[in-house]
């Protein structure tokens, strides 16, 4: 997000807090890579002036919810952040039935297991679950995915009505026009792939190291999107275990987990 996307969702609404949506918008600012950042950098990253990124960065600071250093002139996210991180979290009742589960597929086939939730055109992890003999690491609780080119985004869209999915493309349209042709070949064809055969797949097409399969999950009671995914590294995979075993063992996990969450 950033100082005009604020702009755009203020026109027309008179109840809309523009010095809140600023505050979010910088510390959502962190978010592609942590760690210390300074002003030219918020500046950047968020489209605010700097004498807005100084106010607000006080502000937070002052709050707790960024650290700053004086010796470097930069700030950090700080403790605060995480009072609305565990409450967000712990809600999510999916992430305990999941978890055992989870990992012994993680064992089973020395790869990852993740759960996420999505958000814009991203896919945010809630739940890890990695082999300690898997050679890719383990995804961190807030690790964003891209939608289009993995498999657990192209669960999401593929398991989504209509009008979502269709809202997401064109959001992925004006996010990569010269990509986008390319990119809704690929989600029609896992769209199909999804309904014939319950999950879709992605080889390397986000990184190059990892081959993927997703499923979609829908929590009763709560309208929260979310998809699962499991990823292998090339090298562990016999022909055709991708396809033939490990997508087929995930819908059964996200069947399982949905029937566990409903009998609770």
């Amino acid at each position: 997000m950033h100082q005009d996307d604020i702009d755009k969702l203020q026109e027309g609404d008179a109840y809309f807090a523009t010095t809140l949506a600023k505050g979010l918008l910088l510390l959502r600012a962190f978010a592609p890579s942590g760690g210390w950042l300074g002003n030219k950098i918020l500046v950047e990253r968020t489209g605010l002036t700097k004498p807005t990124v100084t106010r607000l960065a006080k502000t937070l600071t002052q709050l707790g919810y960024l650290r700053h250093s004086a010796e470097r002139g930069k700030y950090c996210l700080d403790a605060a952040v995480l009072e609305l991180v565990n409450p967000f979290l712990s809600q999510l009742a999916v992430r305990q039935v999941a978890r055992p589960l989870m990992q012994s597929l993680a064992d089973d086939v020395h790869g990852a297991v993740s759960l996420g939730v999505a958000r814009a055109t991203d896919m945010i992890f809630i739940e890890s679950c990695v082999d300690i003999r898997a050679e890719n690491a383990r995804p961190d609780v807030g690790t964003t995915r891209p939608m289009a080119t993995t498999a657990m985004g192209r669960a999401f869209l593929a398991a989504a009505g209509d009008a979502r999915r269709l809202g997401l493309y064109e959001q992925l349209q004006r996010l990569a026009p010269d990509q986008w042709p390319a990119w809704r070949a690929v989600l029609e064809a896992e769209r199909a792939r999804y309904r014939r055969d319950g999950f879709t797949v992605s080889l390397g097409d986000n990184d190059r190291a990892l081959h993927a399969v997703g499923v979609a999950i829908e929590v009763p009671g709560q309208d929260l999107p979310m998809a699962f995914n499991c990823v292998i590294a090339p090298g562990r995979l016999s022909s055709g275990q991708l396809e033939g075993d490990i997508g087929p063992r995930l819908a059964a996990l996200a069947r399982t987990v949905t029937t566990g969450i409903t009998a609770d």
